[in-house]
């Protein structure tokens, strides 16, 4: 769930993108998928285990099955104390549901090759408690999948729903797909020019996510707890 100042902004370019990420201090990208100190660490575990299964192998089998039966219980446990701990009854967050609210939502469902989760996803989006006109909720399809297309098209969108359909192009991935749904907004027909250029918040949902009802009041209220550096949740 993000906060947003826009979603109305051409997509960066793809050279720009690639000087943005090679920016980035290379701990933080997943360049390298395995530091020195953790390939020591593996070699020595190896080293240790074949040479125990060399030397005393049906100790060393009952060794690592303790060490793996100990782990398992562990994590068994701390889910059990995190389950103690759960009130399983949800509280509706104390937010107005008025017309002259005036944050905006816009709520992405990207889908590719996913035509049978379409009818319970719209449902689902469907039934986000927001007002009227202040949020918008855009299902994002590669040009090349008609049966996801086909199937949305058979369904009667309910009012502030849109279909995107993003143009082949390469690489054909998810992100590429929602930034060329985000260039598209100020084009549909129910967003007024405000809208387009302040919405406030921006939501992205799996094809097979089907959120609580109340989930968009939550955030939102989240959000106005947060300090405005916070931009995620």
């Amino acid at each position: 769930m993000n906060r947003r100042k826009s979603v109305s902004g051409e997509s960066s370019s793809d050279k720009s993108n690639s000087e943005d990420f090679n920016t980035l201090a290379e701990e933080m990208s997943s360049k390298f998928t395995m530091t020195f100190p953790q390939f020591c660490i593996f070699l020595l575990v190896f080293i240790t285990f074949a040479g125990g299964l060399y030397a005393a192998k049906e100790q060393t089998i009952v060794f690592c099955s303790v060490i793996f039966s100990a782990f398992y219980l562990m994590a068994v446990l701390f889910r059990a104390v995190i389950l103690s701990n759960f009130d399983g009854a949800t509280k509706p967050p104390k937010i107005p549901l008025t017309e002259d609210m005036t944050k905006t939502y816009v709520v992405m469902a990207a889908l590719y090759k996913e035509s049978g989760q379409v009818p319970a996803l719209i449902e689902a989006l469907g039934k986000l408690k927001w007002p009227n006109g202040k949020i918008h909720k855009l299902l994002v399809c590669e040009k090349n999948d008609h049966e996801t297309i086909n199937a949305i098209s058979r369904i009667h969108l309910p009012a502030g729903f849109h279909l995107i359909v993003v143009p082949e192009g390469k690489p054909q991935t998810k992100p590429r797909a929602l930034n060329y749904a985000l260039g598209q907004i100020n084009a549909l027909g129910d967003f007024h020019s405000r809208d387009a250029a302040l919405a406030d918040f921006l939501v992205i949902y799996d094809a097979e996510d089907r959120p609580h009802p109340n989930q968009l009041l939550e955030a939102a209220m989240a959000f106005s707890k947060a300090p405005e550096e916070m931009v995620c949740l």
